[in-house]
C-alpha cells in the first residue's frame, strides 16, 4: 500500500521520438511527441522553439500541461512553473503557476521532476517517465509524463521545457480510468459520446439560467429519456462524509450483475473500485465543476467493457451521473 507521499518509478527512458513513440499509452502524448519532432525536423534537426507550441496548436492536451521556465543561477538548474495545468489544479486542490518546483507539496514528486527536468535539460532529448502515486484520500493512480527539451533562437541551451502528462486512476488492476474535472468549455473537447455532449450542454445552460449549480429537479425522469437506464445518482447525506448510491439505472445494474443501489460507494464489490469512484465523484462535487471519465474492466460474465461517463455535480450535494458503454467485445477466453 502506497502512502499519501510515496512515488514509485516505474520505468524512465530519454531518447528520440522513433524510441519512445511505441511505448506510449496516450494517443495525446503521442501526438504531442510526433509534433515536437516534426518541428524539430523543420528547423534541421535542432530544438525547437517555445513559439512553436502556442496554446492554439495545444487543444488535444487542454488542461494537462505544464510548463517550466529553466532559470541557471550560482546554485544550478532551478525549475519554475510558468503554467500549471487547469486539470492539475482542479484534481490536486493547488495551483503553483509561477512558483518554483520546489514548492510543490509532496517533496518526493518534486525530486523526482527535478532530476527528470535536469536530464532534459543536459541531454536536449525527450524523457519518459511513469510513476505510481496515491490520492490524498489513498486512491491509486499511475502518471505517465512526456518532458520536452525547448530553446530559444541563440539561447544557450536549454531554457523551458514542455510537459504533458496524464493521470490514470486505478480502481483495480484491470479498470483503468481517464479523468478530467474542468469547466465545460474545455470539457468539451475530451467527452466523445453525442448524447453525453448532449448532457453536458443541458447542464451548462441550466447553470447560465440558475446562477449557479442546478438541483436534482431540474432533471425529471421525463427529461433523462435520452439516458434511460444509464443514469447514476450519488448523493451526500449530512450525517455521511462520503457518497452513497441513490440511484443506479436498470442498464448498468444488467451490465455489471448487481444492484448495490442505497449502499455507500465504498461497499462497491470492487473496494479499490468504489474508492477511485469516491475519490472522483467528491472531487465533482466539491470543485462545482464537471468530469469525464473513460475506461474499461471486464463484468462478472467474463465480458470486456469499455465506458464513457460523464459526472455532473447539483447544488443539493449530489452529483448526477451517466454512463455509456462504447464498446463491448466477445467473452474474454477462460484460462
Amino acid at each position: 500500500m502506497l502512502g499519501p507521499f510515496d512515488v514509485i518509478l516505474e520505468g524512465q527512458l530519454a531518447g528520440p521520438p522513433g524510441l519512445l513513440l511505441p511505448r506510449l499509452r496516450s494517443n495525446e502524448l503521442s501526438q504531442l511527441l510526433r509534433d515536437w519532432q516534426e518541428r524539430a525536423r523543420r528547423q534541421g534537426g535542432a530544438i525547437p522553439e517555445p513559439g512553436d507550441f502556442s496554446p492554439e496548436n495545444l487543444r488535444y492536451l487542454l488542461g494537462h500541461i505544464l510548463l517550466f521556465d529553466v532559470v541557471r543561477d550560482a546554485t544550478g538548474l532551478r525549475f519554475r512553473y510558468r503554467h500549471y495545468g487547469s486539470h492539475f489544479s482542479f484534481a490536486r486542490n493547488f495551483d503553483l503557476s509561477g512558483q518554483f518546483l520546489d514548492a510543490h507539496p509532496n517533496p518526493h514528486f518534486a525530486a523526482l521532476a527535478r532530476r527528470t527536468l535536469e536530464h532534459v535539460c543536459a541531454t536536449g532529448l525527450p524523457v519518459l517517465s511513469a510513476t505510481k502515486m496515491q490520492q490524498p484520500d489513498g486512491a491509486e493512480y499511475h502518471v505517465e509524463a512526456l518532458s520536452l527539451p525547448l530553446a530559444a533562437p541563440g539561447g544557450a541551451g536549454v531554457d523551458t521545457v514542455l510537459v504533458g502528462q496524464f493521470d490514470h486512476l486505478l480502481g483495480a488492476e484491470q479498470m483503468p480510468f481517464r479523468v478530467n474535472i474542468s469547466d465545460p468549455a474545455l470539457l468539451r473537447h475530451w467527452v466523445e459520446a453525442p448524447a453525453l455532449r448532449q448532457l453536458l450542454e443541458q447542464w451548462d445552460q441550466l447553470c447560465a439560467t440558475r446562477g449557479g449549480l442546478p438541483v436534482r429537479a431540474d432533471f425529471p425522469p421525463e427529461n433523462l429519456r435520452p439516458w434511460l437506464g444509464r443514469v447514476i445518482l450519488l448523493e451526500r447525506r449530512p450525517s455521511d462524509p462520503g457518497l452513497r448510491y441513490r440511484l443506479i439505472g436498470s442498464g448498468v445494474t444488467e451490465e455489471r450483475g448487481y444492484d448495490i443501489t442505497g449502499q455507500p460507494v465504498t461497499d462497491h464489490p470492487d473496494a479499490e473500485y468504489g474508492r477511485v469512484i469516491q475519490w472522483f465523484g467528491l472531487a465533482v462535487l466539491n470543485l462545482g465543476r464537471p468530469g469525464w471519465y473513460r475506461g474499461h474492466g471486464f463484468t462478472p460474465y467474463g465480458t470486456s467493457l469499455f465506458v464513457e461517463g460523464l459526472c455532473l455535480p447539483l447544488q443539493d450535494d449530489c452529483v448526477l451521473a451517466v454512463q455509456l458503454p462504447r464498446k463491448l467485445e466477445k467473452t474474454a477466453p477462460q484460462a
